[in-house]
């Protein structure tokens, strides 16, 4: 079994799948980010991955999209969520991203350091 390459990524986008964050919907976030990448076309360009823990747990359901650590995230947000960090990203010559992505960076206080 050979290495996988991730060379053609451009995004990734991690989602917690430790007890507390399944608990409160990691299976539903993974299932909503995978049908909203393919409406959008994003499937070649972006990979999920499902973490262990990433000591959040009061704050699950937690993902993390680029530099976006977004907490208590809500399946019904997430096509909002990833317009805003994949879309509408700066680099790609968009915004800062929407009030949906404010909300959440302002409940985890920011991206982490």
């Amino acid at each position: 079994m050979g290495k996988k390459s991730y060379a053609q990524y451009k995004h990734f986008i991690y989602i917690c799948n430790g007890g507390d964050c399944k608990k409160k919907g990691a299976k539903d976030l993974l299932k909503a980010c995978a049908k909203d990448l393919k409406s959008k076309g994003l499937t070649k360009v972006t990979k999920q991955i499902k973490t262990q823990c990433t000591g959040r747990c009061k704050e699950a359901p937690v993902m993390l999209v680029k530099d976006h650590w977004l907490t208590r995230v809500k399946t019904k947000d997430v096509p909002a969520v990833l317009t805003s960090c994949l879309l509408l990203d700066p680099m790609l010559g968009g915004g800062t991203g929407g009030k949906v992505l404010e909300k959440y960076e302002e409940r985890s206080k920011g991206p982490v350091k």
